[in-house]
């Protein structure tokens, strides 16, 4: 990581959370200045950041074995992405909903652990399908 992306080296247990925590201090309203774009940018960044982290686990094999924490920290990353979905350039949409569709995919993992799990997927598939008005995941 490089010193400018105001992420610290943190252990991977803690990783999560601290996604989490920045993309919530990260946060501003829809009708914010433009110089808060920087903030929001930070916010999708984290987010990037903690989709990747589950992209690696998915690929390990190891997503049954993430501590707790994950869950609301893959609540807080998925809003977030809804909301690039929603607002974003084109580019960034497309990125939003590939990253959305893998936040679904290691939380169908979860199910059998964390029964909220269950509940997070019919929620965002409602949302995704509200915003492209079709049946996509």
């Amino acid at each position: 990581m490089r010193e400018n992306d105001h992420i610290p080296s943190v252990s991977f247990a803690d990783h999560p959370s601290w996604s989490k925590r920045l993309i919530c201090r990260m946060r501003t309203p829809r009708d914010a200045p433009i110089a808060q774009v920087d903030v929001k940018k930070t916010a999708m960044k984290a987010a990037g950041q903690m989709v990747r982290l589950l992209e690696n686990l998915l690929e390990a094999g190891r997503v049954q074995h993430c501590p707790m924490h994950i869950v609301p920290a893959l609540f807080v990353a998925m809003d977030t992405l809804v909301t690039q979905l929603k607002i974003g350039d084109r580019i960034s949409k497309q990125l939003a909903y590939v990253r959305i569709k893998t936040c679904i995919i290691v939380l169908r993992e979860l199910q059998s652990l964390w029964p909220i799990c269950h509940w997070m997927v019919s929620h965002f598939v409602k949302i995704i399908e509200a915003i492209n008005g079709e049946d996509s995941l």
